[in-house]
């Protein structure tokens, strides 16, 4: 049933708009009120795509600003530490959270892994997990009506949110991945709502998703680019 909504709220529409087109006389007015029919639903999905793409696109992605000592070991502040850091990147020790939030650290003990629990976090620079990041659509917001007093917030269809490795010693970001994202215009949001949340939306930086955290370890603490 709700994948037949859609449709039929864009049967309700289309017949609304025959109706009226074939009601009205006067030329001009028929085809001014017709172009204004199509623009009502889709001028603000045509915007917000122009927005991401230009204004919001071109700050995505991975950017890597400094470079690491990895002997002040490493805090994966969403996850349990994993021994494939100590044998992947040579690691003294990694720390992380177990499920009851009890802090752990593991490293190698003559050749062993050894895990132990700790009062909090020591390592220098720590993996912070996805977080919400502000959308700043400036003048666009104001025409989009994005500019909410929550910069936090979702609004109206756009999205951001980032990746970070950060030295813990001195508050610098070592590197951040930041990734937008666009809903939809109104119209293909509540088309999206009524057919169970199936949207067609679109963002930027998909690559390094998969492989994020191993990506952005690598070119922290090893040689290489400083660029996406």
């Amino acid at each position: 049933m709700s994948a037949f909504l859609p449709f039929l709220a864009i049967v309700i529409y289309v017949s609304l708009l025959v109706i009226v087109f074939k009601k009205v006389k006067n030329g001009w007015i028929k085809w001014v009120g017709a172009l204004i029919w199509v623009l009502v639903p889709t001028a603000d999905e045509v915007v917000g795509r122009y927005v991401l793409q230009t204004k919001l696109c071109p700050e995505s992605g991975l950017r890597v600003f400094h470079r690491g000592d990895k002997e002040g070991g490493l805090y994966i502040s969403s996850s349990a530490p994993s021994e494939g850091f100590l044998r992947t990147y040579g690691f003294p020790f990694v720390e992380g959270r177990s499920g009851d939030g009890t802090y752990l650290r593991l490293s190698f003990v003559e050749g062993r892994p050894v895990q132990i629990e700790m009062p909090a976090p020591a390592a220098r620079y720590e993996l912070t997990g996805w977080s919400d990041y502000p959308v700043d659509l400036g003048i666009f917001g104001a025409l989009l009506g994005e500019n909410l007093p929550n910069e936090n917030r979702h609004a109206g269809g756009f999205g951001g949110n980032e990746y970070r490795l950060i030295d813990r010693q001195t508050g610098q970001v070592m590197a951040r991945f930041r990734g937008y994202g666009f809903n939809g215009g109104w119209a293909a949001r509540t088309l999206s709502m009524l057919a169970g949340g199936v949207g067609g939306g679109t963002g930027c930086e998909r690559r390094y998703r998969e492989d994020l955290t191993s990506t952005m370890v690598e070119r922290v603490f090893s040689k290489g680019g400083t660029e996406k």
